[in-house]
This record gives C-alpha cells, sequence and structure tokens, in this order.
C-alpha cells in the first residue's frame, strides 16, 4: 500500500482516482457527453431551433417529418424539434432547481443532525423517510389537490 507523501493531498487522490474510474467505463463517458449536450442545447436554443416553437403554420398541421420539419408539426403545425429544444431549457431549468433547492435545505439539516446527535438527528432523518414512504404519483395528486384548492379559495 502506497503511503501518502507530504503534498499530497487525499482529496486530490480521490479526484484523480474518479477520474480514472470515469476513463475505464465507456457508459459512464457516453452519459456526461449526453448531460453535456443537453445541457448546452438548452444553453444555445434560440440559435439552434429551426423555428419558433410558439408560430403557428395552420397550412402545415400534423404534417410528416421532412426537410422542413425535422420531427413534423403538432395539430396547430408547431415545430415539434423546436419545441423540443425550447423544452429541454424548462427540463434543465427545472433539474438544477430542484438540485439547488435540495442542497440549501439539505446542507443545513444534515449538518445539524450531525452536530446534535441522538434525538435531533432521529427526529431530522424521519422526516425525509415519512415523505418518501408514499409513492410519487400520491403525492402529485396530493400536490394537484392543493393548488385547486388554493384557487377555489381566491375566488
Amino acid at each position: 500500500m502506497r503511503t501518502l507523501s507530504k503534498k499530497e493531498n487525499p482529496r486530490f487522490r480521490e479526484l484523480r482516482f474518479t477520474l480514472k474510474m470515469i476513463k475505464r467505463s465507456r457508459i459512464t463517458l457516453a452519459a456526461i457527453v449526453v448531460i453535456i449536450a443537453f445541457y448546452l442545447i438548452a444553453a444555445f436554443a434560440p440559435w439552434i431551433a429551426p423555428h419558433d416553437p410558439n408560430e403557428l403554420h395552420l397550412e402545415d398541421k400534423l404534417a410528416p417529418p421532412s426537410s422542413k420539419y425535422l420531427l413534423g408539426t403538432d395539430s396547430v403545425g408547431r415545430d415539434v424539434l423546436s419545441r423540443l429544444i425550447y423544452g429541454a431549457r424548462i427540463s434543465m431549468f427545472v433539474g438544477v432547481m430542484v438540485v439547488a433547492i435540495m442542497t440549501i435545505i439539505g446542507v443545513p439539516l444534515g449538518a445539524i443532525a450531525g452536530y446534535a446527535g441522538g434525538k435531533v438527528d432521529e427526529l431530522i432523518m424521519r422526516a425525509p423517510d415519512c415523505i418518501m414512504s408514499f409513492p410519487g404519483l400520491t403525492l402529485a395528486i396530493l400536490f394537484a389537490y392543493i393548488r385547486v384548492e388554493a384557487s377555489l379559495v381566491q375566488l
């Protein structure tokens, strides 16, 4: 087993090991390339999309894929490829925001749980367990119900 030299930091050793493992796995490299491609497409959507995603082409309703519309058009004549490209922007933004919000919430809670330990740790860790015990569809229905109820209260 190799010993650490004075200048070698364990973080850099872990980073080198992780990069070495990523280079060995072609599937991991392919996944990273695809994710980067999606983010680049989302970032440059205004310059990549062939048409305005909301522009109506009533004469081209439900057109099949062609050189003008690579993925065809929808029921009101909007270009499907342009809508997919612009939709990637929303999807990527939502993903980044979810990670950011969960980090903002999770890091302080994890620090409190780790520092306090004992009953505080148990209490903090049971909250995510309770939320994760519900299936995702059930939570989606609950949130939709709450939204509808909130809009009815405003009326």
